[in-house]
């Protein structure tokens, strides 16, 4: 097997094994799973601050149904943030004309399941590109945020590189649906819900190997010997 390097993939990094548990690889698509209150806009910001250590990001974009109170600057989520907001998926043009940049997409509880499919392309049709080929040939992080697993549908999930799930806001009944998306039997899944005893305890799980555990309690604290 002759291995040929892809020139458009040149700039993307993997941290050092011994990095800070959030800093993840770029670029990534990162699905964040909990109800309300799980604390996920609080780890996206972490994530930003872990991710800018490793790369930093030339330009931050959001698209959230509320992007007014979000980008507030007294009372905003994302207030310390110099962020873009995006109203919908823009053309691949618009991610062209930034090739060479380091980028971040936050999808911050968008309802991406009943995205239009009208016009060409459609705005599920750029969605799917933006995950997918966006995001790495244009060295694109993507943060996608939502209350319930079934708020990304398939075929974004399918492009995720890690999840990060909070077991104290999520139903335990969703945990065989879940397994089969982050590829862990289960029982496995079950048992490391259980460990998340924490109000605010997260699991992280990357599907793209960088020399650290595969599960990381909060980020940090390693889970060996997984079974799939």
């Amino acid at each position: 097997m002759v291995i040929v390097k892809n020139k458009e993939k040149a700039d993307h990094k993997t941290p050092s094994t011994g990095a800070h548990g959030l800093s993840l690889a770029q670029p990534s698509v990162v699905f964040l799973c909990g109800g309300t209150g799980a604390s996920k806009t609080t780890t996206v910001l972490s994530l930003m601050v872990r991710g800018f250590e490793l790369q930093p990001w030339d330009e931050i974009f959001l698209m959230s149904p509320s992007l007014e109170s979000a980008m507030d600057k007294s009372t905003g989520e994302y207030r310390l943030c110099n962020v873009t907001a995006l109203k919908t998926f823009p053309p691949i043009e618009f991610w062209k004309a930034k090739k060479g940049q380091k980028n971040l997409l936050v999808i911050d509880d968008v309802d991406l399941t009943h995205l239009s499919t009208r016009g060409s392309p459609s705005q599920r049709e750029l969605c799917d590109r933006t995950m997918g080929y966006v995001s790495t040939h244009m060295n694109t992080t993507c943060y996608v945020l939502s209350q319930t697993w079934v708020g990304a549908p398939p075929f974004v999930r399918k492009l995720c590189t890690h999840f990060i799930l909070y077991p104290n806001r999520l139903d335990r009944a969703s945990i065989p649906h879940i397994a089969k998306g982050v590829m862990l039997h289960k029982d496995t899944l079950a048992q490391l819900f259980g460990a998340c005893v924490e109000p605010y305890d997260f699991l992280l799980i990357t599907l793209k190997p960088d020399g650290r555990a595969m599960v990381r309690i909060n980020g940090h604290r390693a889970v060996h010997n997984i079974m799939g």
